[in-house]
C-alpha cells in the first residue's frame, strides 16, 4: 500500500501539475522524494512567497492547481503573501505546510503556530492531512481549488502522517469531477434572445470566467455574430485576439472606455469577476445581460438578466439562435 506522501504526489501529477515548488523543511523531504520517484520536478526557491506565486501562475495558465510548500511556523508565515496573491487573483493553488504531529504540537512551544487559523481568511478551504483520510482530503482540495471561482487551499502535513500507509476510499471516485456540458435550447433562452434582438449597439465586457471555462472561441463567435465591440478586463486580456477588428481595448474602470460603452444600448457581461472591477458604483445605464458559470453574489454588475451555466455551450447557443447584428462595432 502506498504511503500518504506517495498518494499526495500521485494526485498532484494526475491533476496536471508536474512539479512542486517551495522552500522545504523536515517532513517536506519525504514528499519531495515521493514526487521525484514519479518523475516530478521540485523547484527550490529562496523565498516562500515567491514559490507560491510561481505555483499560482501555473494554475492561471493551465487551470491545473499549482502546488507549493513550506516548512512549519516561520516558513508557513512567510508563504502567506504568495497564497494571498492566489486568493486575490483567483488562482488555483494547493499550499502545503509542514506541521508537528499532535503530541508534539500539544506539548512543545518551539516553532508552534496554528497554520489553519493563519490561512483561514485567504483560502477557499483548509484542512489537515491524515493517512486514513488523505484520499478524501485531496479529492476535496483539488475540487475546491479548481471550481469557479478558483483559488487556494492550504493543507497542514503533520510529521506523524507522511510515511503512514494511506487508507483506500470505499469507492473508486475520480479526483476531479467528470462534468457533462449541457447546451441550452432556444426556449430556455427566450428572454436573453429578445434582449439581443432589440439591441442595435450591444457591447461585450469579458472577464476571468471565460478563461476558467476555456470559452474564448465562443466569445469571439458571439461578438462576430452580433457585430459587437469587445472589451476585456486586464486579467482576461487575450480572450479576443489583439488584432481582431472587434477588439475595443481593456476595461479598467476608468474614463477611457466609457466613450464606447456609454454608446451601447445593451451590455453583455461575459464572465466578469468582482475581483477585476474597481470598488466603485457601476457607471453605466444600459441594461445588462450577464453570462457566467456561477451566480454573482457580490451584486457589482447590475444584471437585468443573469444566465448561469457552462459558458462554452451557453455562448454557442446564443450565437446560433441570435440574428446578425447591426455591425456597429
Amino acid at each position: 500500500m502506498p504511503s500518504t506522501v506517495e498518494v499526495m504526489a500521485e494526485a498532484f501529477q494526475t491533476a496536471g501539475t508536474p512539479f512542486i515548488v517551495g522552500h522545504p523543511g523536515g517532513e517536506s523531504v519525504e514528499l519531495m522524494e515521493a514526487a521525484r520517484s514519479l518523475g516530478m520536478r521540485f523547484i527550490l526557491v529562496t523565498q516562500e512567497s515567491a514559490g507560491a506565486m510561481l505555483a499560482a501562475t501555473w494554475g492561471d495558465i493551465t487551470g491545473a492547481p499549482g502546488v507549493c510548500l513550506s516548512t512549519r511556523a516561520p516558513g508557513a508565515a512567510n508563504m502567506v503573501n504568495g497564497v494571498t496573491h492566489a486568493w486575490m487573483d483567483r488562482s488555483p493553488l494547493i499550499a502545503i505546510t509542514d506541521q508537528y504531529g499532535p503530541v508534539t504540537f500539544a506539548t512543545g512551544l518551539r516553532q508552534r503556530l496554528d497554520h489553519l487559523a493563519l490561512y483561514d481568511s485567504v483560502t477557499k478551504w483548509n484542512g489537515t492531512i491524515g493517512a486514513k483520510t488523505v484520499r478524501h482530503t485531496l479529492r476535496r482540495a483539488l475540487r475546491v481549488a479548481t471550481s469557479p471561482p478558483p483559488g487556494p487551499v492550504q493543507l497542514d502535513m503533520p510529521s506523524t502522517e507522511t510515511l503512514q500507509e494511506a487508507a483506500d476510499l470505499p469507492a473508486d471516485v475520480p479526483l476531479l469531477p467528470n462534468i457533462g456540458a449541457l447546451r441550452p435550447d432556444r426556449d430556455s433562452l427566450q428572454t436573453a434572445l429578445a434582449m439581443l434582438a432589440c439591441a442595435r449597439r450591444p457591447v461585450l465586457l469579458v472577464g476571468l470566467g471565460v478563461l476558467w471555462e476555456r470559452a474564448s472561441d465562443g466569445v469571439v463567435a458571439l461578438a462576430e455574430q452580433l457585430g459587437a465591440p469587445v472589451l476585456t478586463t486586464t486579467k482576461a486580456k487575450g480572450v479576443i485576439p489583439e488584432d481582431h477588428p472587434l477588439r475595443a481595448g481593456a476595461l479598467i474602470g476608468g474614463l477611457i472606455e466609457r466613450e464606447i460603452v456609454q454608446q451601447a444600448d445593451l451590455i453583455v457581461a461575459v464572465g466578469p469577476d468582482g475581483v477585476e472591477l474597481q470598488p466603485k458604483p457601476w457607471p453605466y445605464a444600459a441594461p445588462v445581460l450577464a453570462l457566467n458559470s456561477v451566480q454573482s453574489t457580490d451584486a457589482l454588475v447590475p444584471a437585468s438578466l443573469e444566465l448561469v451555466g457552462g459558458l462554452g455551450p451557453l455562448l454557442a447557443s446564443l450565437t446560433e439562435f441570435s440574428a446578425a447584428g447591426s455591425g456597429w462595432g
